[in-house]
């Protein structure tokens, strides 16, 4: 088993034994999304709606679901919800939605859209957000050729003097405009133009990722989302021993794997001493670990070790 596989074992397991220690129970729908990232969940309600073979109802239950039951991100999900429901021809329910992130998080776009829906006067200081506002408004009215000349209108005082509007690509290759001027060889040309913003927008997904993980501050969940647990030392105490765990039992020092073995367990001790939540959590990484020291091939050559049996055999019985 490879080390980036091995990684993704050990996570599924420590999920599997949390949820099993947490009693986790919820509806039919909370289902949907339990469990799953922010970004996961809008990834495939986008391919659900916008892709063959169009799943769109599909995709706003998904949407749905994410707005009620999912904490992570949860007003952008309710966003989300709106904009898919307003494609879908429920205007009325796209309000509600926009109602339920507003309340989640006073955002401006937010605002912006219970404006456009429910005629309230919402000031916006963003020129930005004016710029969308007046696009998303001629999409919806389906005047293209409008929204094209807003758009470049955009893009000229993006590039004008003192640049007052810094534009990305992402701001524009997004689904909804896509479904609005996807077809229009002047949209692509104008997403074209501009500078991609992956690598920071990259960075806050993980970032947003890892902090509302539960494991977030016990284990250094930013490294594992990144694949970068065999590349780069940990600066989190519990998975950097567990990296010296992987490197001992690459090199067969059974003996070393037995120490950084111990020593993690020490400290996963220490940190459940804090609440009985935390003790819940280090338990279920130091079964995670038990497990797969006693059955993956990985650890063929050193699991003999009569040193690691001693400190596993324990959280196996």
């Amino acid at each position: 088993m490879t080390p980036r596989i091995l990684s993704i074992v050990f996570m599924l397991l420590l999920s599997t034994t949390w949820i099993v220690q947490t009693g986790c129970r919820a509806g039919e729908e909370a289902a949907l999304v339990r469990g799953r990232a922010y970004y996961d969940i809008y990834d495939e309600a986008v391919n659900l709606y916008f892709k063959p073979p169009y799943r769109k109802e599909q995709a706003v239950g998904l949407m749905r679901s994410a707005c009620e039951y999912h904490t992570e991100l949860q007003d952008a999900s309710c966003y989300n919800l709106g904009i898919l429901l307003e494609i879908h021809g429920q205007p009325d329910q796209a309000l509600e939605a926009y109602k339920r992130a507003q309340s989640l998080n006073p955002h401006q776009l937010y605002a912006l859209a219970i404006q456009r829906l429910g005629g309230r006067a919402i000031e916006s200081s963003s020129d930005y957000l004016k710029f969308m506002s007046q696009i998303v408004e001629q999409c919806r009215a389906e005047d293209r050729e409008g929204a094209l000349l807003s758009m470049r209108r955009m893009m000229s005082v993006a590039v004008g003097p003192g640049h007052p509007i810094t534009l990305h690509r992402e701001m524009l290759d997004q689904p909804f405009l896509q479904s609005c001027l996807g077809d229009s060889e002047q949209y692509q040309q104008y997403v074209s133009e501009l500078p991609a913003n992956s690598e920071a927008l990259d960075e806050a997904i993980y970032r947003e990722r890892a902090a509302v993980h539960p494991f977030h501050g016990l284990w250094d969940m930013e490294l594992y989302l990144r694949n970068l647990q065999q590349r780069e030392q940990s600066h989190n105490r519990i998975t950097a021993d567990w990296q010296n765990v992987l490197q001992a039992t690459r090199n067969a020092q059974g003996n070393v794997v037995a120490r950084e073995l111990r020593a993690m367990f020490q400290a996963l001790d220490t940190y459940g001493r804090r609440s009985q939540i935390d003790g819940q959590k280090a338990l279920a990484i130091k079964r995670a670990a038990a497990i797969l020291l006693q059955n993956d091939p990985y650890f063929a050559r050193v699991r003999g070790n009569a040193a690691i049996q001693s400190v596993i055999a324990p959280i196996l019985r």
